[in-house]
């Protein structure tokens, strides 16, 4: 089984080739490479604000939106990936607009954060955050 074949690719709206599964595999595997990580199972479900927020409200407590969130479902093992990514691609638009960006460089940057986390990293406050922005934006111009 390759990699490519671990890694689900969902969308819950129709996004007729707006955006390549093929290149958020990329982008997942150059990740988890980067990190040195091993991959078990990762889905990257790609929903919208409705599913972000009763996922955020659900898991959280917090009844807004939100971009990305990741579930890390692997056992105690802190070198395999397993887990599950939610992306909103209502805010992939909105914050793609903010930056300037194509949305799915947007949409690519939410992924390399969703993984980061699964990898273990977090943050706490904007210092802790622009950390694992800078760091998520290495495999971002590998990729591109």
């Amino acid at each position: 089984m390759s990699e490519d074949d671990s890694i689900e690719v969902f969308f819950m709206r129709d996004e007729s080739g707006k955006h390549s599964d093929e290149l958020i595999k990329k982008t997942a595997i150059e990740v988890l490479h980067g990190e040195n990580k091993i991959l078990n199972s990762l889905s990257i479900i790609i929903s919208d604000d409705g599913m972000l927020q009763q996922l955020n409200r659900d898991s959280l407590g917090i009844d807004e939106p939100t971009d990305v969130l990741a579930y890390d479902l692997s056992e105690e093992s802190k070198d395999e990936i397993e887990g599950e990514i939610y992306i909103s691609l209502d805010r992939v638009d909105v914050q793609a607009a903010e930056h300037s960006v194509e949305p799915e460089t947007e949409l690519l940057r939410l992924v390399v954060h969703g993984i980061l986390h699964l990898c273990g990293m977090d943050h706490d406050d904007d210092v802790s955050l622009k950390e694992m922005i800078d760091h998520g934006e290495k495999y971002i111009n590998r990729v591109y």
